[in-house]
């Protein structure tokens, strides 16, 4: 087992977890909406307004805490949000919608669900749940027109089966894999799917997905790009030569697999029904300012004041110059990795000793571009992996989702439909618009580069669609301070390497009044996503709760395992994994 970070708790009616199994808190039962605690007036100060931060806040003015919510950015959302593109908007009209990268609401969240349905928006009845549209099918595309087109979801009728069954077995057939990488990637993945807990986290958390999958022999390129490299890197900016063997599977079995197990009762993929702070974000900002919250944003944290064994204050520097020392009985940190790290000196380490392997883990530069078209261009009712493009893409066709929203009433008219695109590599050349990397590249560049990439991927009905709209506008993501002078990405992705995960703290630290909230905390999502935020920020709320009111009722947080079929399997390596036989 990886040993324990120094920072030694035990929830209240919390089981423990490794390996990215966690036990209930409830086994079984959906937690309800809490009831306020109104004898609890303890002020808590969350530091960073993205899903972490929102969370938290979301649960304690629902048990009667004093919140108040510290962003830095002029909105809140953190990489989730959505932003208007300067300029673009017209006679009255908004600005074009943009965003960080394409959205993606996998069917196996749950602890995001569960807040989304406790967010009213419009009379809904499961509030901004009911924002999100299921999509039918992911498009694998290559260069030369092959595709892999993947199911939804496991079939719902027994009509269905026989046509599911020829999708999968005629793609592998027509894959261009030999009949040996298609057994060696079978083999793999049952491996890891029957694998135990404890030999996850003692030997495949050790070694990187791509020496787990090639053992050895050379992939040829179809190989790594539909196995090893290509679907981790645009899907969760994870690199098979970096990225242990057990994040990466578990990732992979998440996505692609377990909502194909019979019994899968979710849609693979879902997407919101128009812009993300529209349907989703703004909605529950003024929900928490309703219950009570105050957000206040332009509010950055430049240090940690630390007493000897707890945090006095947190210095805060406001957009208008002003300082200010924050008193409060609790601090539940939501900030990102990259701004703990730098936050992270000898005084808070001393009292969140936890805290000291922060500087161990690794971000990425990643963002997006929006390519907005005068016509209609749903490549695909999901998302497309663009196998062989150098800058690592992932998109999706926006228009053909948003029932709510009309494109012709942003900007300045003439857009009808949006392929938002997730770039996941900047540092490898272009090869059409230019031959330098995204990283060197000016925001037109990248952005035509982009269109570029995407087009050579595509044929037949497909290929015409885009060539017959014309590009109206395009965006690169705010966030990308940039580019052509190589100045860095204002909010990158944390990314996952072998044997990270003890360098990750839990959501609660030595000092007693400081709590974490962020997709760096261990969590059964093991990559960094809404749904392991949002996690995070239970996690830190209940802990605080243990604290600071016994009495209170904890957050929900549900387990994440493998699909009920699989555990005798699970339980027999367990077994050998005691004796310490091979898998």
């Amino acid at each position: 087992m990886a040993p324990q970070v120094g920072d030694a708790y035990t929830p209240r009616k919390s089981g423990g977890f490794v390996g990215g199994t966690i036990d209930a808190i409830r086994p079984g039962v959906k937690p309800l909406s809490p009831k306020p605690v109104s004898s609890i007036r303890k002020r808590v100060a969350i530091l960073g307004g993205g899903i972490g931060g929102l969370t938290a806040a979301q649960e304690l003015v629902e048990r009667g805490f004093d919140v108040v919510v510290y962003e830095a950015a002029p909105q809140f959302g953190g990489k989730a949000r959505s932003f208007p593109v300067a300029g673009t908007g017209t006679q009255g009209r908004p600005d074009l919608p943009g965003e960080h990268g394409h959205r993606v609401f996998p069917g196996f969240y749950r602890h995001l669900d569960d807040t989304m349905r406790r967010i009213p928006h419009r009379g809904q009845p499961d509030g901004v749940f009911d924002n999100l549209v299921p999509t039918t099918a992911g498009l694998f595309l290559t260069i030369g027109g092959g595709s892999f087109s993947m199911p939804a979801h496991f079939p719902r009728a027994m009509a269905d089966v026989p046509p599911y069954l020829r999708q999968w077995v005629g793609q592998f057939v027509d894959s261009g894999l030999s009949a040996a990488e298609v057994a060696t990637f079978v083999e793999r993945s049952w491996r890891l799917l029957t694998s135990s807990d404890l030999r996850l986290l003692e030997q495949y958390e050790q070694i990187s997905w791509r020496d787990f999958m090639a053992d050895g022999s050379p992939p040829s390129s179809r190989f790594d790009e539909l196995f090893l490299g290509g679907w981790a890197r645009t899907f969760a900016a994870l690199d098979a030569d970096l990225a242990s063997a057990r994040t990466m599977g578990l990732t992979l079995a998440q996505m692609f697999l377990w909502s194909q197990f019979p019994g899968a009762r979710r849609t693979a993929v879902r997407v919101l029904n128009g812009p993300t702070s529209e349907t989703f974000i703004d909605p529950w900002v003024a929900h928490l300012r309703h219950r009570g919250a105050r957000l206040i944003h332009g509010a950055r944290v430049e240090r940690f004041v630390c007493g000897a064994e707890r945090i006095e204050a947190v210095r805060l520097r406001h957009s208008d110059g002003r300082h200010e020392d924050v008193v409060a009985d609790a601090y539940v940190s939501a900030l990102p990795v990259e701004v703990m790290q730098r936050l992270c000196d000898d005084d808070l380490v001393g009292v969140a000793p936890g805290l000291a392997g922060l500087h161990n883990l690794h971000t990425r530069f990643m963002g997006g571009v929006q390519l907005y078209f005068d016509r209609p261009v749903p490549l695909v009712r999901g998302h497309v992996h663009y196998g062989r493009a150098p800058w690592a893409l992932t998109s999706v066709s926006q228009a053909q989702f948003w029932s709510d929203h009309d494109l012709s009433q942003y900007g300045d008219g003439r857009a009808r439909d949006i392929i938002s695109v997730s770039v996941a590599d900047w540092d490898t050349p272009g090869v059409h618009v230019t031959r330098r990397p995204a990283i060197e590249c000016s925001a037109e560049e990248v952005a035509l580069e982009v269109l570029e990439q995407i087009r050579s991927h595509l044929d037949g009905a497909r290929r015409d669609a885009l060539d017959r709209a014309e590009l109206v506008q395009w965006n690169l993501d705010a966030r990308i301070v940039d580019p052509a002078h190589r100045q860095r990405n204002a909010e990158p992705l944390m990314v996952n390497t072998v044997d990270s995960w003890r360098h990750r703290p839990d959501a609660w630290t030595k000092a007693p009044n400081l709590f974490l909230a962020s997709d760096y905390v261990r969590t059964a999502m093991d990559f960094a996503s809404m749904e392991a935020a949002n996690e995070a920020a239970r996690r830190a709320v209940n802990a605080l709760l243990d604290r600071l009111d016994g009495s209170a009722p904890h957050c929900g947080i549900w387990p994440l395992r493998p699909p009920k079929l699989l555990e005798p399997w699970r339980r027999m390596d367990a077994s050998r994994m005691r004796r310490r036989l091979s898998a």
